[in-house]
């Protein structure tokens, strides 16, 4: 439901990269802000060297794993792939007081993490390195699988996948839908999402990842 594209204006983006130098942490929450990132970085003629002296979080396995494609060390992976986690590990591993964090992220991103991050003394630049947007295809599709009843299963992987979706089928046919299918969630922020618009997440992953999500699916229905 949702497709990655550029944002609206590289200038916040190309300014976090130009000050590198004096940045002590670059936190990655998705794959996409790594892609993102880093393509950025190459097309402004950086390279990896750039990055000496920073230290990298990522959030998920799938993130560290795509960092790691650069060459590049992961130095803090926390064990839950949510913001709640980082604070939590940030304040166990460092010292934030005075420390300047790049965080690359999508546009509709939650505040809570660079709020928190400032409330221990970090210096935190949030720019927008990606978009998510409705897809601009597939939505007949989509409409036509629901009202024929060839989907039994909804998977949601983020906050705006569960928007999105809402806005695809429309209030008016979800509540017909909610009826005939089960929903699937990645997480506990996704899962909020949904709630709050009114679809019950009737399957959970335990491991917020798509491996987690596949699991508790396959678990669920057998």
């Amino acid at each position: 439901t949702i497709s990655i594209t550029n944002p609206d204006n590289f200038d916040p983006l190309d300014k976090g990269i130009k000050r590198l130098e004096s940045t002590d942490w670059i936190i990655f929450t998705s794959v996409n802000g790594v892609d993102s990132f880093f393509h950025r970085l190459f097309n402004l003629g950086g390279d990896i060297r750039d990055l000496k002296g920073v230290k990298i979080c990522a959030i998920g396995p799938a993130t560290a794993e795509r960092i790691k494609e650069f060459h590049i060390r992961v130095d803090c992976q926390p064990p839950k792939y949510v913001a709640e986690s980082v604070v939590e590990v940030f304040k166990k591993i460092d010292d934030l007081r005075g420390k300047r964090i790049l965080m690359p992220r999508a546009d509709i991103a939650r505040s809570y993490l660079p709020e928190e991050l400032q409330k221990l003394g970090a210096d935190v630049m949030e720019v927008v390195a990606y978009k998510t947007v409705v897809a601009s295809n597939g939505d007949a599709a989509i409409l036509e699988s629901l009202k024929d009843g060839v989907v039994d299963i909804v998977t949601f992987t983020s906050s705006s996948t569960v928007r999105n979706f809402v806005k695809i089928v429309g209030e008016d046919n979800l509540a017909t839908f909610k009826e005939k299918v089960k929903f699937a969630s990645i997480g506990p922020i996704t899962t909020k999402t949904a709630e709050e618009m009114d679809i019950e997440v009737s399957i959970k992953a335990d491991e917020y990842t798509i491996p987690g999500l596949t699991k508790a699916i396959v678990e669920r229905v057998g």
